[in-house]
């Protein structure tokens, strides 16, 4: 649903100004009959970790209050959220209104339960001087192979219960911290509290999804472990007998 706030742009440009154009992945850019058409071409990967192999530097892991997340957490999770994220694609084509618009309903579908039942347990906020300073929130998808598009898609609603019963399979949905404590371990201590009660539920691993193009996000996951799931085309999928 990315590219429903990613803005479609149109313009008359020479070949050697379209060549000069500075690129994002999360675009396709095209110059036909001396227009430039550049629209939304968002394109995700998705990793995993193991549980048992987490083990973070002890140096990468803030100190801060955790607790865990609610619903009662939405209003004040949202500045949160989009100035964490407003830099990035797909928000940081967005005005401000239309961006805090966007950031609402990513959340709103997150509590809701549009990306999966939430695990309530392993979803957690972290506190400073009392005031959040960021959130983990880790929700439920199908599971299956993680280069298939319909193991992260629910088409019937499951049970909200689901993760109680070690079904289906744990997703981190989204992490984010203030945007000017971002690098100081908050966000590492965090995804660690929500590991530490996924293996104690039963589950083996959890998964993430990141949009191409987002590298601050990319270099936090592999950092912390995350190994990249092979795409659909993939030789490694080949090579594993996937194809």
């Amino acid at each position: 649903m990315a590219d429903v706030w990613m803005p479609t742009l149109k313009m008359k440009l020479s070949r050697a100004e379209f060549d000069c154009l500075p690129r994002h992945p999360s675009y396709k850019y095209e110059l036909i009959g001396g227009v430039t058409w550049i629209s939304p071409w968002p394109r995700h990967g998705h990793a995993s970790l193991r549980l048992s192999r987490f083990r973070p530097a002890a140096d990468d892991v803030a100190k801060a209050e955790l607790r865990n997340a609610t619903a009662a957490d939405f209003e004040a999770l949202v500045p949160i959220f989009e100035a964490a994220f407003g830099h990035l694609q797909p928000y940081a084509s967005l005005d401000e209104a239309t961006c805090q618009k966007a950031a609402e309903s990513a959340l709103k579908q997150t509590f809701d339960g549009g990306d999966g039942p939430l695990i309530e347990e392993a979803s957690f906020v972290a506190l400073d001087e009392g005031k959040i300073a960021g959130a983990v929130l880790i929700t439920l998808v199908p599971g299956g192979d993680p280069s298939e598009s319909e193991s992260f898609q629910w088409h019937v609603a499951p049970p909200k219960d689901l993760w109680k019963k070690t079904k289906a399979q744990p997703h981190l949905t989204w992490v984010f911290v203030r945007r000017f404590e971002q690098g100081g371990g908050i966000g590492t201590q965090l995804l660690q509290k929500a590991v530490r009660v996924l293996k104690k539920l039963g589950y083996a691993t959890v998964w993430t999804t990141f949009l191409i193009g987002n590298e601050s996000s990319v270099q936090w996951h592999w950092r912390n472990g995350f190994e990249l799931s092979p795409g659909v085309m993939s030789k490694r999928r080949r090579w594993r007998g996937l194809v």
